[in-house]
């Protein structure tokens, strides 16, 4: 029996050291092929990013490409800025002034870019995102400085056939100068060339350098194979990933160091020889105290008492006082969180109340519930800080000096990255102590080469005069003091006859179909001319800027069968100004009702597919107004439309909230990594979710991600 004992000991020892064998000989062939399929695997990951990258690219100067060219037939728009005919200014200047507004605008909206212009050959005239120039020599000298060019040099870039151009120095917004590309395209059958300018950095970023090697390089050439564009060296025996984008006409390269992967799958090897070694030293262990022991069966070894517990009425109240315990973390996790979407909703509303997009009756009725205190007087001030440092002016500022008001009553939001706007209540006291936080604020920051100003607006009542005092606010805002104040008697003179402003937002409540709302505009600007004493020039020049406002609605929503022809510019010259102003109040009804008719014929129909497809495509980093017209068959006016009158949000915010959500709830539930949930909601570049992700929440992604942790630990211990 003894032998037989050490026998079977001594077979155990041969069969497990048997199977440490098996596993070192597998050890290569199965190191090899996992190796391959992470290679693969890395190699896939950087070229869907590459791609990814490269279609983003593509997108953004599509929308350059189908910029609006309707200054284009203008070619006298100059001349119009100076004209004193004696039939007053003439018809061009309206378009012209209307068109370049909302062209600009148009421009601001276009992402992934440093800066876009037009250029019209037959005036000469240049737009950006900021301003119009009249010439493209006072562009070159002061939207688009290139300091290591002369100005003709500039001008010929310009004014020659498409190319695309590396340029070492480029000083753009005041910013510092640094390396940049720049794509000119001309675009066929029309006057207009354009151009898009990307800074180094926003290249490098938008391919995700910081992910790969610092010996990558990439090269543009242009489709006639002529290099535009390197940075960084080749190195031989490169890992080459090509792609072309044809609206742009380039074709570019990327090249990953020969020895990338190798550096990669360094680590890998390094796991895999020793969790080898770890696993042979425990199996040639187990293996001696296995074999040196008798064999045990399992049930002896995992004997039970086959005693069960009995539940004994204290265990019973412990029970019922976890139970409670835990209902109570429970409820005070719902109220956190009912909590911070409250103050989420709140600021929302409020934002919307300074821009004056607060229109419906339930809004309103929302807007009162949220901000109860406008029932008294109030004062609205703007708080911003400025810095001359380029990579400072992306920086969020952070205005804790002012958090002591909140114990007094004062309503605080910061609005973007660097202003934030104050409600505060009408008390003298509480004025003379933001003036002395904000003296105080100012000498700390005097030596950092930051900058801080705020304006103040009248006092005011209720939530509809939100919109004019933040006007007043932005308009005393400019003066550069410390605190300024606005006073209605002082900025009298400095209005210009008409409040040109006015027409951008008579322009959307004429497309939104508010006619009663738009009337009343437009007997509010004759009531000002008139108390202004314009002269007739100035009368007629009014009236010729309603009259291409409702030309321009009726053009962009393609309303060719209405009543009647809205009234000629001609005719009008021949009444007096009341019955000027009369004649359009009545072609704005007219307006108003044939868009109203419009909608009313589309139905809901098309507001349900405009949204279903904005909430099953948010995601994509290539959704925009006009590729959601194209899916769903309507304009892209009616798409801004419909997202704002649904939503109360503009078509940019709502995605963005979309997006928003979606990744508070992957940071909530899930452990992926940042960057590909940066990816998954529709951020291409994770520098612009870390961006807004702070600015929208007030802290980082992996910050947020550890607070909601602890705050969930904290409601389940």
């Amino acid at each position: 029996m003894k032998q037989r004992r050490l026998s079977m000991r001594f077979q155990l020892l041969l069969m497990y050291l048997l199977v440490v064998l098996a596993v070192c000989m597998s050890y290569a062939p199965m190191s090899r092929h996992v190796r391959k399929q992470l290679q693969e695997k890395y190699e896939e990951q950087i070229e869907l990013r590459f791609q990814q990258s490269l279609k983003i690219l593509e997108d953004s100067v599509k929308q350059v490409y189908h910029v609006p060219d309707t200054m284009g037939n203008y070619s006298n728009y100059r001349e119009a800025l100076v004209a004193q005919g004696r039939d007053g200014v003439s018809e061009a200047f309206p378009k012209f002034y209307l068109t370049t507004r909302l062209l600009s605008q148009y421009m601001g909206t276009i992402p992934v870019k440093d800066k876009a212009f037009v250029l019209f050959k037959n005036s000469g005239a240049v737009i950006d995102e900021t301003q119009l120039y009249l010439t493209p020599e006072e562009f070159v000298r002061f939207g688009m400085t290139v300091e290591d060019l002369t100005v003709e040099e500039r001008l010929s870039m310009l004014e020659k056939g498409g190319d695309h151009y590396q340029l070492a120095q480029v000083r753009l917004n005041q910013y510092a100068a640094r390396p940049a590309l720049m794509i000119l395209i001309d675009r066929p059958h029309t006057n207009v060339r354009l151009g898009i300018i990307y800074y180094e950095e926003t290249l490098l970023d938008l391919f995700h350098f910081d992910l790969l090697p610092p010996n990558t390089c990439f090269t543009l050439h242009n489709l006639d194979g002529e290099l535009v564009y390197q940075y960084g060296e080749k190195a031989e025996n490169s890992f080459c990933y090509q792609g072309s984008a044809y609206v742009s006409g380039i074709e570019m390269s990327l090249y990953i160091p020969p020895d990338y992967y190798d550096t990669l799958l360094q680590s890998f090897d390094d796991m895999f020889r020793n969790t080898l070694m770890i696993a042979v030293g425990v199996g040639i262990l187990l293996s001696g105290i296995l074999t040196m022991i008798n064999y045990r069966p399992l049930k002896q070894l995992l004997r039970l008492s086959g005693k069960k517990p009995s539940l004994a009425q204290s265990n019973e109240y412990a029970l019922l006082y976890e139970h409670i315990q835990d209902s109570d973390s429970r409820i005070a996790g719902l109220h956190a969180d009912v909590s911070r979407l409250r103050d989420n909703l709140r600021a929302s509303m409020f934002v919307r109340l300074l821009y004056g997009n607060v229109r419906s009756a339930h809004s309103i009725d929302l807007s009162w519930k949220m901000f109860p205190q406008l029932k008294n007087a109030h004062y609205l001030v703007l708080v911003k800080m400025t810095s001359p440092e380029a990579d400072a002016s992306n920086q969020p500022y952070f205005f804790g000096f002012l958090q002591p008001l909140e114990d007094e009553g004062v309503y605080i939001q910061q609005i973007n990255l660097n202003t934030a706007a104050l409600l505060l209540p009408q008390d003298d006291q509480l004025v003379q102590r933001l003036h002395a936080l904000l003296e105080k604020e100012h000498e700390a920051l005097d030596n950092t080469g930051v900058s801080l100003y705020a304006g103040m607006s009248e006092s005011f009542t209720g939530v509809d005069a939100v919109y004019l005092a933040h006007h007043q606010a932005q308009m005393v805002l400019k003066n550069h003091q410390v605190l300024e104040c606005y006073t209605a008697q002082e900025q009298a003179n400095l209005r210009p006859f008409m409040d040109l402003s006015a027409l951008q937002r008579l322009y959307e409540l004429l497309l939104a179909g508010e006619g009663d709302a738009a009337e009343d505009m437009i007997q509010d600007m004759g009531q000002e001319m008139h108390a202004r004493t314009a002269t007739r020039d100035q009368q007629i020049q009014c009236c010729s800027l309603i009259r291409f406002s409702l030309d321009s609605v009726a053009a962009d929503m393609r309303l060719g069968d209405l009543p009647r022809p809205l009234a000629s510019l001609d005719d009008l010259m021949h009444e007096s100004f009341s019955e000027m102003m009369n004649t359009l109040v009545k072609d704005a009804r007219m307006l108003t009702e044939a868009v109203a008719e419009m909608r009313r014929k589309a139905g809901g129909k098309s507001r349900e597919q405009v949204l279903r497809y904005i909430q099953e495509n948010y995601t994509s980093p290539s959704i925009y107004a006009e590729s959601i017209a194209k899916a769903t068959g309507v304009s892209a006016n009616t798409v801004y439309q419909v997202v704002r009158e649904c939503i109360g949000k503009s078509l940019g915010d709502y995605i963005e909230f979309l997006r928003l959500e979606m990744a508070c709830r992957l940071l909530e539930t899930t452990d992926r990594p940042v960057m590909e949930i940066a990816a998954q909601c529709g951020w291409s570049v994770p520098a612009t979710f870390y961006r807004v992700f702070k600015q929208s929440y007030g802290v980082p992604p992996t910050q947020y991600r550890k607070r909601r942790a602890k705050e969930d630990d904290v409601n389940n211990g």
